[in-house]
């Protein structure tokens, strides 16, 4: 097996955060998402419109439950697991 060959079905994101105050006071977790090579780009306020933003910019592949839960520590059932340290920054 050669283990230096690349999947061919990859993306190259650039993710930029800042904190901003939110309404209730607040601060909160923005930030803007952009796939390179396309230059595609969405601008986010949570940790889950980051994942949606990326899932829109990604083609369908196989298992997109499990790398959602992998993503977001939210099981395909709605149940959230913690342990993931961004969701943890995006849910405070």
């Amino acid at each position: 097996m050669d283990t230096n060959r690349q999947n061919t079905e990859s993306s190259l994101f650039l993710v930029r955060l800042w904190s901003e105050d939110a309404p209730e006071g607040q601060p909160r977790w923005s930030g803007k998402i952009q796939q390179v090579v396309t230059g595609e780009s969405q601008v986010f306020h949570s940790w889950p419109e980051m994942v949606a933003a990326m899932q829109r910019m990604l083609p369908q592949v196989d298992g997109e439950a499990q790398a959602q839960e992998a993503l977001t520590g939210v099981a395909p059932t709605g149940e959230k697991r913690p342990g993931n340290p961004l969701t943890r920054m995006f849910t405070r």
